[in-house]
């Protein structure tokens, strides 16, 4: 069974804390907008366009059931890499990285396909229902893979 602690007044004091970033999101974004002298040059900067779809997300969150929108607005983290380049630099190489990545799973994966329809057509039915692995149908033979 698990436990579960729970913590008087903590989920409205992270409710309240919540509320309180959200209107200091706001306001940064009012700010720069009056910063920039008119809302077209705002715009055209595309970080600030991200900004105020995080806005416009964390707005939404207040609607009942739609808190898990709120999750979107974690994106801001990623602001951090303008202040830091190897951060920068490690997202960047990460990246690119993705399709290099994605081509050996999918190299493992049919690794395994063909290792199981092999191990199926040599083993056959000849294990055991006690070895909990056996090579009875192809799905069975990759799970065992």
């Amino acid at each position: 069974m698990i436990v579960q602690l729970e913590v008087p007044g903590f989920a409205a004091s992270a409710k309240v804390l919540q509320y309180v970033a959200y209107i200091l999101f706001v306001l940064e974004s009012f700010l720069s907008v009056a910063a920039s002298t008119n809302f077209i040059k705002y715009w055209n900067y595309s970080p600030n366009k991200v900004e105020i779809l995080l806005i416009l997300c964390s707005i939404v969150s207040f609607f009942p059931n739609c808190e898990f929108v709120g999750f979107f607005c974690a994106m801001r983290l990623f602001r951090l890499m303008k202040y830091f380049d190897t951060l920068q630099g490690l997202l960047v190489c990460a990246a690119s990285s993705a399709e290099a990545i994605l081509n050996l799973v999918m190299f493992l994966g049919l690794l395994c396909v063909c290792f199981g329809i092999t191990g199926r057509y040599i083993f056959g039915d000849l294990m055991t229902e006690n070895t909990r692995s056996h090579f009875g149908s192809s799905g069975i033979a990759v799970l065992t893979i």
